[in-house]
């Protein structure tokens, strides 16, 4: 497992709806991870709407069947991730498509499965446990991301506790 090290320290965010935790940039640079809200907070599908997806990561042999039944709520967000910048452990209450805009985004499951996606590719993030990186040390990240069937108000991540992030950066060889 690839180690990353990343000197940034997590605060929520309450005031943007966001999809990453946002973290405290230490010194006059951007922020780690900024989350960049794309029009209205939160879009409200008129129509009675619902998706299936299906998706079988590359080189795992299990296809993951997520059925949205009320997408209900749209979110829209571009997110900007700066060199080595780690996102903590987490989850969504949505399942969230995201193109890769510029950069790499490396994204590892709670089994330490890492996925890699270079910039021009697109991803599911179906609301499972995970954290993602930008393993550049001198390239940003740039994301955008769609996560539907938002709640219409809360929280879109919710990260784990410290003991459980510490226990799971050990466990797939992550320094933060």
């Amino acid at each position: 497992m690839r180690h990353k090290t990343s000197h940034c320290s997590m605060v929520g965010l309450a005031a943007l709806a966001c999809f990453a935790m946002p973290v405290v940039a230490s010194g006059d640079g951007p922020p780690p991870i900024q989350v960049n809200p794309i029009g209205v907070e939160r879009g409200a599908f008129t129509d009675d709407v619902s998706i299936t997806l299906e998706m079988k990561a590359e080189g795992e042999d299990d296809t993951q069947v997520m059925h949205l039944e009320d997408v209900s709520h749209l979110v829209l967000a571009e997110v900007v991730v700066q060199p080595g910048a780690i996102f903590p452990w987490h989850t969504h209450p949505a399942t969230t498509i995201s193109i890769i805009e510029e950069g790499e985004l490396i994204y590892v499951t709670e089994e330490c499965t890492e996925r890699h996606y270079p910039a021009g590719t697109a991803n599911v993030d179906s609301g499972e446990l995970h954290t993602a990186y930008n393993p550049s040390d001198t390239e940003e990240l740039v994301l955008l991301a769609a996560m539907m069937g938002a709640p219409a108000s809360g929280p879109l991540t919710v990260p784990v506790s410290q003991e459980k992030s510490d226990a799971l950066d050990d466990k797939c060889g992550i320094e933060r």
